[in-house]
C-alpha cells in the first residue's frame, strides 16, 4: 500500500512539473505583453476619430453639449509605476458613453415633453454604437429594458442610470 501511495504521489509530482514547464514554455514573457496596448495618446487620438464618426452618422450631442477636447481623464502611469496602456477600442467605447451619457442627462433634465421625446428617440440609437454592440453583451438586457422603459415614459431607471454612472455629465 505504501509504495502505491508513493508511486502516486511521484507520478503527481511529475505531472505538476512538466505542466509547469508546458505553461512556461507556451506563455509570453510578461515584456512581450508589454506595449501590447494603447498608450494614453493613442486612446485620445481613437476617441476623437469616434467622436468624429458619431457626428458623421447623425449621432450628435445634445444642444449645449461640446466633445471634451482632451477626450477621457485617463492614467498615465499605474500603481506600480509602469507605463498605462489600454485596450484597443477603449477610446471609442469611451465617446459612445460620453454621447449616451450626454443624452440621458438630458432626458431626465428636460422638462419640456418635445426635447424629452427629443433626447429619448436619440438615445435609442446607442445601438448603433460600439458601446452597445461590442461592450454590453452582459449588460445588453439591462440597457433595452431601459430603453424600453424610457420610451414609454418611464424613466426611473435612466435616471438611476445616469445618477449612478455620469455624474459629472449630469447637470
Amino acid at each position: 500500500m505504501k509504495s502505491v501511495s508513493r508511486v502516486a504521489l511521484v507520478l503527481a509530482a511529475a505531472g505538476i512539473l512538466a505542466m509547469s514547464a508546458a505553461a512556461i514554455l507556451i506563455s509570453p514573457p510578461v515584456d512581450a505583453c508589454r506595449g501590447a496596448g494603447l498608450s494614453p495618446a493613442d486612446v485620445v487620438a481613437e476617441y476623437q476619430r469616434e467622436a468624429r464618426s458619431l457626428q458623421a452618422r447623425g449621432l450628435v450631442l445634445p444642444p449645449g453639449r461640446h466633445w471634451p477636447k482632451r477626450g477621457p481623464a485617463l492614467d498615465t502611469v499605474g500603481p506600480d509605476g509602469a507605463s498605462m496602456t489600454y485596450e484597443k477600442g477603449y477610446g471609442a467605447v469611451a465617446a459612445d458613453r460620453y454621447w449616451f451619457y450626454s443624452w440621458a442627462s438630458r432626458a431626465v433634465a428636460v422638462s419640456g415633453s418635445a426635447s424629452r421625446r427629443h433626447a429619448i428617440d436619440q438615445l435609442q440609437r446607442v445601438r448603433e454604437t460600439l458601446l452597445y454592440q461590442k461592450r454590453l453583451p452582459e449588460d445588453r438586457a439591462y440597457m433595452d429594458q431601459l430603453l424600453q422603459r424610457a420610451a414609454r415614459g418611464d424613466l426611473t431607471l435612466l435616471r438611476e442610470y445616469v445618477k449612478a454612472n455620469a455624474p459629472a455629465i449630469q447637470q
